[in-house]
């Protein structure tokens, strides 16, 4: 991602391989699959955090695949997947491919209204806003075969953690917050929004009480905001209420553990949220 640090190409093909074996698989099930589909989730986070972050650092560990899949509309989706082994799963798009467990996200065409999509007639709407967007922007990786496989961008990556976060959480399901905190620990010190936070009046920092790493979050609420859009920063602000907020601060440690310094962590929640939101206000903030 230009300007991120974030080289995706350089990324050895072995970072790919449970990837490149699934999608072997869909190759021969679905015609043209490779340039309608986006690699997102665990595996996305972890080619992300190789280069953007600190390797020691703990990630949830997974050899589950996420993809993004665009079709026209459910019955496209219905046709595409009917050769594959169903899991039970409440959202109903868990499939077995290769042996391995697979999610097949639909959007696209799909969405009624935008931003909402039913793998099946009888399953429940499934929140994909931001998909198309971040389909339009994602990174690109060549596969030694010389195919190549569409990976979500870093910034798109941190609004569907976001929203992901938000819609399971209000089920009592907390574990994206463990990915929020990888995403925050990416960007509090990166040398691109240090710059950037004490420019503008006010600056991101004179916003934050003069608190770099706070304003480097700002600046990452913005960039996610100016990434995504102003009608799907809008649709997640609206629904990312006060106490959600207050549930994300309080769940951003490691799952094993609780948050050493819950004031902080709600500080970190509230300058994130104020850049998103910023960039609502006025188009033209960083």
């Amino acid at each position: 991602m230009p300007g991120m640090m974030y080289d995706l190409e350089s990324s050895p093909p072995a970072d790919f391989q449970i990837v490149m074996d699934v999608m072997s698989h869909l190759d021969k099930a679905i015609d043209g699959v490779r340039g309608r589909t986006m690699l997102v989730g665990a595996q996305a986070r972890d080619l992300m955090h190789r280069r953007l972050g600190d390797p020691a650092n703990f990630l949830r560990t997974t050899s589950d695949v996420d993809l993004a899949l665009a079709v026209a509309s459910g019955e496209d989706y219905a046709n595409l997947t009917a050769s594959f082994e169903a899991r039970r799963s409440s959202s109903e798009v868990k499939y077995v491919i290769g042996g391995l467990a697979v999610d097949l996200i639909p959007f696209g065409g799909i969405e009624r209204p935008k931003g909402s999509a039913r793998p099946s007639p009888a399953s429940e709407p499934l929140s994909v806003l931001a998909y198309s967007s971040a389909f339009a922007a994602a990174d690109e990786y060549t596969f030694p075969d010389g195919h190549r496989i569409k990976v979500v961008d870093p910034l798109h990556y941190a609004a569907l953690k976001l929203d992901a976060w938000v819609d399971r959480s209000s089920y009592g399901e907390y574990k994206d917050a463990s990915d929020v905190r990888v995403v925050f620990d990416w960007f509090r010190e990166h040398p691109e929004h240090i710059d950037g936070a004490y420019l503008g009046d006010p600056s991101p920092a004179e916003r934050c009480d003069w608190d770099q790493a706070l304003a480097c979050l700002w600046i990452l609420g913005s960039k996610v905001a100016h990434a995504i859009g102003a009608a799907n920063t809008e649709a997640i602000v609206a629904k990312w209420d006060q106490p959600n907020r207050e549930s994300l601060a309080r769940h951003l440690g490691k799952p094993w553990e609780s948050v050493g310094d819950l004031a902080g962590a709600f500080s970190e929640v509230k300058a994130f949220a104020e850049g998103l939101q910023a960039k609502i206000a006025d188009p033209t903030s960083q």
